[in-house]
């Protein structure tokens, strides 16, 4: 969605944000308010590069945004090592934190009509922060002794919680 002025925006006409604009419309018009959906024609094949321009820089600027938050949990994991934090609960922490992160970009690509750039270097940034947190998991583990038992004294203590 881009907006041209306040409260009105521009979106390609798709059947998805055809009927999610619709469902809108009748909410605002049941509270009394008002609401008007127009199909508009650009001018020119120029006019439309420019405005799939915009959609595609919008796109941009949020993958940006990701991109730095996927720096972050790198470096987050960074100082967790280095502080020899390795806890269940900071592992949960980020785990979290992840998933944000995935959970934003994939409401970004919903709105990436026109197909930015960045958006396979974004799917390829939370890739490298999974298999950060993967490896932190294992050195959580570690930390835990969960990875230094023998199998067999594993599969003791699997039979006495039995």
């Amino acid at each position: 969605m881009v907006y041209l002025q306040n409260s009105v925006c521009v979106l390609p006409d798709r059947p998805e944000q055809r009927k999610a604009l619709e469902e809108l419309r009748g909410d605002i018009e049941e509270k009394r308010g008002e609401a008007q959906l127009m199909p508009i024609r650009l001018a020119d094949a120029a006019d439309e590069a420019r405005m799939k321009d915009l959609f595609r820089r919008q796109s941009e600027e949020e993958y940006a945004e990701v991109l730095g938050k996927c720096r972050d949990f790198h470096e987050e994991l960074r100082r967790e090592r280095a502080a020899k934090h390795f806890t269940f609960a900071e592992l949960e922490e980020n785990e979290e934190e992840l998933s944000k992160i995935a959970a934003w970009r994939a409401k970004i690509l919903k709105r990436d009509f026109f197909g930015a750039a960045s958006a396979r270097k974004t799917s390829d940034a939370i890739d490298s922060c999974q298999r950060d947190l993967d490896r932190y998991r294992l050195e959580v583990a570690d930390a835990d002794g969960v990875g230094k038992r023998p199998a067999s004294a594993a599969r003791k203590t699997r039979r006495k919680k039995s």
